[in-house]
């Protein structure tokens, strides 16, 4: 099977000082996977990082076997989804059903992924399976749910704001610059 590499360009205003890169190796990213999933957590943050006028993190999703999540919209935030292993169904846009805003001091909105609206489902969304090696986009504003399936895939975060705070025992969050 060939090896495929994922590269994501953000392109950038010329002008100060360049930021550092950020090196986060594939070690990291599966002992951060096997960390989560032990703890019973879906969604764990390896890194974010001050990426010049915006802020770009890292984690690592995994989702087991039987368990639907909620959908969910992140005002502030896209993410890009890439599938390490397993498979499952991923549903994208429609309505959120009983939607309810998130409450601003809990560790998702402060830590994870900023502040949105969760519902208990999605009505009229789109449903695609989603198997290792694929990449789904998910633009801020846009609803998304997970519905079936056991899968673990890195995420890409991309936000004009930071997060309000950065707790490493409780994330695993390695910071090399903010």
């Amino acid at each position: 099977m060939p090896s495929v590499t994922l590269t994501l360009l953000l392109v950038l205003q010329a002008g100060g000082n360049p930021l550092p890169a950020t090196d986060i190796k594939e070690a990291e990213i599966q002992a951060t996977a096997e960390d989560g999933i032990a703890a019973g957590r879906t969604d764990t943050t390896i890194r974010t990082v001050d990426a010049g006028g915006h802020h770009v993190g890292v984690g690592v999703v995994h989702r087991a076997a039987g368990g639907t999540t909620g959908g969910a919209v992140h005002n502030l935030v896209s993410e890009v989804y890439h599938v390490l292993g397993g498979s499952g169904i991923l549903v994208t846009g429609g309505r959120l059903i009983d939607p309810q805003p998130r409450e601003d001091g809990t560790l998702g909105v402060v830590q994870i992924n900023g502040p949105g609206v969760s519902g208990s489902g999605i009505e009229g969304g789109v449903s695609r399976r989603v198997d290792e090696g694929d990449v789904v986009i998910i633009p801020r504003r846009h609803t998304a749910q997970v519905d079936s399936g056991v899968f673990a895939c890195n995420i890409y975060r991309y936000s004009d704001r930071p997060p309000e705070s950065r707790d490493a025992q409780v994330r695993g969050n390695k910071e090399t610059h903010s």
